[in-house]
């Protein structure tokens, strides 16, 4: 099952996104703040795991979406 990730502090949006993929047979996982987001992500490349896609927000509370792209 392909997996996505979505980073965005909008939850109401993550929800209905979240809705809206599952439907389509996706594995989602959402986190709303740009830290968490980078903890995350260290923990998934440690553990071997990866997201097939990431959906990133601009504007996050934490660190900033490019920040966290230019990590990536």
């Amino acid at each position: 099952m392909p997996q996505i990730l979505i980073i965005d502090d909008d939850e109401e949006l993550c929800d209905l996104l979240t809705q809206y993929l599952k439907k389509e047979g996706l594995d989602v996982t959402t986190i709303h703040d740009g830290l968490d987001a980078i903890n995350h992500l260290q923990q998934l490349t440690n553990a071997s795991g990866h997201y097939d896609a990431i959906v990133l927000d601009f504007m996050l509370p934490g660190m900033q979406g490019l920040d966290i792209l230019q990590r990536l």
